[in-house]
C-alpha cells in the first residue's frame, strides 16, 4: 500500500512540476503537506497538489507548521515577526534567507531587509534603503523616526 501511495505522490508532482517551478516562493501546503502551496496574499492562495483555493491558509499553515508555543515555553521569541510591510505579527522566516508574510504576501530576502537601529521599537523589521553610491542610509522603523521628529 506504501509504494501505490508513494508512486501515486510522485506521479503527481511531476505532472506539476511546471507549475510549481514557476512559483516564486513554494510553501508546504497545510492540507495535504506537500510543497505545492503558492501564497500571494491572505486571500489567495493555491495547492497545485490538491488543485483547489486554500481557505485559511495563514490560519492553517502556523497551526501545522510554524512552532509558537515550544519556542516562547522554551524562553525564545515567537517565529512569528511583525511585517514591514502590512505590521501584522504574520511574518517568518523560511530558510534562515527567503521570508514571507502571511497576511499581505509580500517575500523580501535577508538581503531586503534588517533589523531597525531606533531607540523606541526594540529591534523592529524594516527594509534597508540603498542609496545611489551604494552605501544605505540608517534603517529606522515609523515608531522610531516619529520619536525623533518629535523629541
Amino acid at each position: 500500500m506504501r509504494g501505490l501511495f508513494f508512486e501515486y505522490v510522485t506521479q503527481r508532482l511531476n505532472l506539476i512540476k511546471d507549475k510549481i517551478d514557476a512559483i516564486d516562493v513554494v510553501l508546504q501546503c497545510p492540507k495535504c503537506f506537500q510543497e505545492a502551496a503558492e501564497f500571494n496574499d491572505s486571500e489567495d492562495s493555491y495547492c497545485y497538489f490538491c488543485d483547489e483555493e486554500i481557505e485559511n491558509f495563514q490560519e492553517d499553515y502556523i497551526f501545522q507548521f510554524v512552532e509558537t508555543y515550544s519556542a516562547i515555553k522554551d524562553g525564545g521569541e515567537s517565529p512569528l515577526l511583525e511585517c514591514p510591510d502590512c505590521n501584522d505579527e504574520s511574518f517568518i522566516c523560511l530558510d534562515g534567507y527567503q521570508y514571507i508574510c502571511l497576511s499581505c504576501g509580500i517575500k523580501p530576502t535577508q538581503d531586503d531587509i534588517t533589523t531597525c537601529n531606533g531607540p523606541v521599537c526594540n529591534e523592529k523589521i524594516v527594509y534597508i534603503l540603498y542609496t545611489n553610491d551604494g552605501g544605505y542610509e540608517p534603517n529606522l522603523c515609523h515608531l522610531c523616526m516619529d520619536y525623533f521628529k518629535n523629541a
